[in-house]
């Protein structure tokens, strides 16, 4: 009985702590797989009030353990890095601009169908949202959040301090990140 009570005890604490990931699970995670600017998006979007890596310690965190590349290949043919030719965007800008988004919570940001919208722009950044739908779309702010996590998981490259991409959230729209 005394083993039965131990070990229901046990698997209560293991489910208790692995519940609600904090910052030091997220750097072991990091430090094992590669850190994920999606991920960590994710993570303010899923626990707003949480303890989460500042836009700082998350490019830190990138720097020192690399970014993960996924294999899912969906994710990846949506993303297109727009290397050639256009000024790009100051990373630390673009991952402040990511904290912006995913801290709106489950607020809506609206494009309009004629021109689009900056959905935020800090410094050397700018997200930007364009869509095909004449009505205009609305999504929370947290999905464009991720989606330009996305930009930056697959488009910064090891060394380098600055970012240009876009991604297509879906089939309506397209998220652009680079210089305003």
């Amino acid at each position: 009985m005394v083993r039965l009570v131990s070990a229901l005890s046990l698997a209560a604490l293991i489910s208790c702590t692995t519940a609600a990931p904090s910052t030091g699970s997220q750097r072991i995670e990091a430090r094992d797989e590669g850190f994920s600017f999606e991920e960590w998006a994710n993570g303010i979007v899923a626990y707003p009030e949480g303890d989460h890596l500042s836009p700082e310690a998350a490019i830190q965190a990138a720097q020192e353990f690399g970014i993960r590349k996924r294999d899912d290949l969906t994710k990846r043919d949506a993303v297109s890095c727009n290397d050639k030719g256009q000024l790009k965007a100051s990373l630390a800008d673009a991952v402040s601009c990511i904290n912006q988004l995913a801290a709106r919570g489950n607020a809506n940001c609206h494009i309009p169908y004629a021109g689009g919208a900056a959905l935020s722009t800090i410094g050397l950044a700018q997200i930007y949202g364009v869509t095909v739908n004449k009505a205009g779309s609305i999504l929370p702010c947290q999905a464009f959040a991720a989606s330009a996590g996305r930009i930056l998981d697959i488009c910064v490259h090891p060394g380098d301090t600055t970012v240009q991409g876009s991604n297509h959230p879906n089939s309506n729209i397209q998220i652009h990140l680079g210089r305003p």
